[in-house]
């Protein structure tokens, strides 16, 4: 993540009284949302990739709920039947639901309960960036199976299909210099129909491996949020529609920083620098700083260390020429004898040093 704090310490002083972007214009005041919170399940669900902004999808829409997709199991540990481990917690549903061993939910702290913050019903963001500062240690890089996302729609007709692509990236601005996200990795997309009028969650599983998120390499990135009502032509949605707002209380395994980038200046799909910036530290709100509501598991993982490559209980000539013919590979065909996603001298050097043992 490319964070830059020179710049962002020249103006703290300016911008944490109120929600701003790097000019003057201030956001609307955030309000807390006390009404109800529903669960949505979409229909369908697609793979796309984000270029120049665009959402393009690059595989076919599939049933959501078919054998790709673990159901859901609930919470806690983990929504998926094939379980994982929460990597990001920006939801916090409900109060100690989401617990990764954390101190004192902010729910608790701030005495909200399962209240959240947004920003009123005739607000419309539906192309936003938020950072991931921090994952929670040891899920660094692994694949996202399971997702939780909170959003409101408050369409009026309640009739326009809501679909919902989901991205995640290496690299995050906080300068509000732009681009706001850069190193974008594959996404999804989820077809929920004609979502009624209301506040959402969804908990989303996912086992079909041709459909996934990739969590940052280091530990920090972005996760990006686009609503739309038709994918072919990236068209955004239509209504008034908005993340909600939650934050990552100090001291918990997982961060996100003040700043995030909101289509809303004017919507129009793209995110200017440096208009559509805004630190969303605020003397107002507790917690603070808000961003995004987004829950990120890390799938489990699917390697087990061991020079034993082919485990027949021997480490010999077999491992070894496993290791030699994936030389270079990623390991998905084996060869990757120290799990760390790449088949190099590592392994074969593991490979070499166990070498006989068990036969």
């Amino acid at each position: 993540m490319r964070y830059r704090t020179m710049a962002l310490g020249a103006v703290g002083a300016i911008l944490c009284a109120s929600f701003a972007f790097a000019g003057d214009k201030q956001k609307p005041r955030p309000e807390l949302y006390t009404g109800t919170i529903q669960q949505a399940v979409p229909l369908e669900i697609a793979r796309v990739k984000l270029i120049n902004g665009r959402v393009v999808q690059v595989g076919p829409w599939l049933p959501y709920a078919s054998s790709d997709f673990s159901p859901a199991g609930g919470l806690p540990p983990s929504p998926c039947n094939d379980g994982g481990q929460l990597a990001f917690d920006n939801v916090e549903f409900a109060d100690g639901t989401l617990s990764i061993g954390e101190n004192t939910k902010y729910g608790a702290s701030c005495g909200r309960g399962a209240v959240r913050y947004w920003f009123g019903p005739n607000y419309r963001n539906p192309f936003w960036v938020n950072d991931i500062q921090q994952l929670v240690s040891g899920t660094e890089g692994r694949m996202v199976n399971a997702l939780v996302p909170v959003w409101a729609n408050t369409n009026p007709d309640g009739q326009t299909r809501f679909i919902m692509a989901i991205f995640t990236a290496e690299d995050f601005d906080d300068t509000c210099e732009g681009p706001a996200a850069d190193n974008i990795y594959d996404g999804i997309a989820l077809n929920f129909g004609a979502l009624p009028t209301g506040v959402w969650r969804a908990n989303i599983c996912i086992s079909n491996p041709n459909f996934y998120l990739q969590l940052p390499q280091d530990g920090s990135g972005a996760y990006i949020g686009i609503y739309l009502s038709d994918l072919a032509s990236s068209t955004l949605y239509p209504g008034a529609c908005q993340p909600m707002l939650w934050g990552t209380k100090s001291g918990n395994p997982s961060q996100q920083g003040p700043i995030q980038w909101d289509d809303d200046d004017p919507t129009d799909g793209q995110l200017v620098a440096p208009d559509e910036c805004y630190d969303y530290t605020s003397n107002n709100t507790c917690p603070t700083p808000l961003g995004a509501m987004m829950a990120l598991w890390a799938a489990p993982p699917s390697c087990t260390p061991s020079p034993d490559l082919d485990g027949n209980g021997c480490v010999d000539d077999a491992d070894l020429l496993t290791v030699l013919f994936n030389f270079g590979s990623d390991g998905s065909s084996g060869g990757d004898a120290n799990c760390d996603g790449i088949v190099d001298d590592a392994d074969l050097l593991d490979v070499l040093f166990a070498f006989g043992s068990g036969c």
